[in-house]
């Protein structure tokens, strides 16, 4: 089970990098640990150290989702739906 905490930045002139590097720190101010793992929407794809950033269908634009995952054994993540 995994619980993510939701930051939300429609600012234009920034790009997500700079918006997934901001949630990050605000995650670690909030909550004193750093994430593993932030959900975006396939527009927001950036890469960040240290943190697994994953485009999901469900995700809304400029929305960003961050939290902790812990991989199951033998758990393997599942590949992005193909568009029909």
């Amino acid at each position: 089970m995994s619980t993510y905490w939701g930051w939300y930045d429609d600012d234009r002139r920034k790009n997500p990098a700079q918006k997934i590097a901001e949630a990050v720190e605000a995650y670690h101010e909030k909550f004193h640990s750093t994430p593993n793992v932030v959900l975006v929407h396939e527009a927001d794809l950036a890469t960040h150290p240290g943190v697994r950033v994953r485009a999901v269908e469900f995700m809304r634009r400029y929305n960003f989702w961050l939290g902790w995952e812990v991989e199951a054994p033998g758990e393997v993540e599942a590949a992005p739906l193909a568009a029909a």
